[in-house]
């Protein structure tokens, strides 16, 4: 295996073991914003603050604050009816990201030193999507979705010495499709609503550290190609009321 693809699949098998404890998943889409009457807008700021520390078996803290970074993202909602039965609409918000950083957290109180510290996760990465929508209205019940939806991964950081992985990766957008349908019933403000979205695929130009491979330094800046994708998601969303 080439010093290259030694390197991707470390960053891989990191990405996907971290993804769950640095909180990879932020917001999903839902296109109820498509069933408000007439033309429609909003934005609102979304804030992350979490609290995730250490303690020893004997309830000593070994984290000086949270070992997953705070976040804030804008999202962006607006549609308007083209056709009598027909509306379109735009969803911009912050789909993903893993925010990760053990060696500026951790202590020596956990027994180890602050070189052995320095080689724990610190990874920083961010997906965007924005999403265009078409709503059709079958009937007074029934209505389909469809709809393309643009994920755009930003830059990216990911350094887990301990691993031999230290990497940046250039950002990258990847395209993919939505699918949907609503059963109303507006006299008691009843709505079920299911939407589909396909898995996006990132191809990511990446340039690793020399101790991403562990070879003489002038092998740092080798660059290869990382593949990752987001998965397929569904997304059921139910609501009733007692009056239209």
């Amino acid at each position: 295996m080439s010093l290259v693809k030694y390197a991707g699949v470390s960053l891989i098998a990191m990405s996907a073991s971290m993804a769950n404890a640095g909180g990879m998943e932020a917001t999903a889409l839902s296109a109820g914003f498509m069933f408000e009457e007439g033309r429609y807008g909003s934005v609102s700021v979304q804030s992350q603050s979490p609290s995730v520390k250490a303690k020893t078996a004997g309830g000593v803290s070994v984290t000086s604050g949270s070992l997953i970074g705070s976040v804030s993202s804008t999202n962006i909602k607006a549609k308007m009816d083209v056709l009598d039965n027909m509306s379109v609409g735009i969803s911009y918000y912050r789909q993903a990201g893993i925010k990760l950083d053990y060696p500026t957290n951790w202590t020596t109180a956990s027994g180890l030193t602050a070189g052995q510290i320095a080689t724990m996760p610190k990874v920083d990465l961010d997906v965007t999507a924005l999403a265009l929508i078409a709503k059709y209205d079958v009937n007074e019940n029934v209505s389909v979705l469809g709809g393309l939806k643009n994920g755009t991964a930003s830059d990216a950081t990911a350094s887990i010495l301990a691993s031999g992985v230290s990497a940046t990766a250039t950002g990258a957008s990847s395209l993919s499709y939505i699918a949907g349908a609503a059963y109303e019933i507006p006299e008691i403000a009843l709505r079920a609503e299911l939407m589909y979205e396909t898995k996006a695929d990132y191809s990511l130009t990446t340039t690793f550290a020399a101790v991403a491979i562990g070879v003489a330094a002038d092998h740092t800046g080798a660059t290869g190609k990382i593949h990752a994708s987001t998965p397929d998601y569904i997304n059921l969303y139910v609501q009733s009321g007692i009056a239209e």
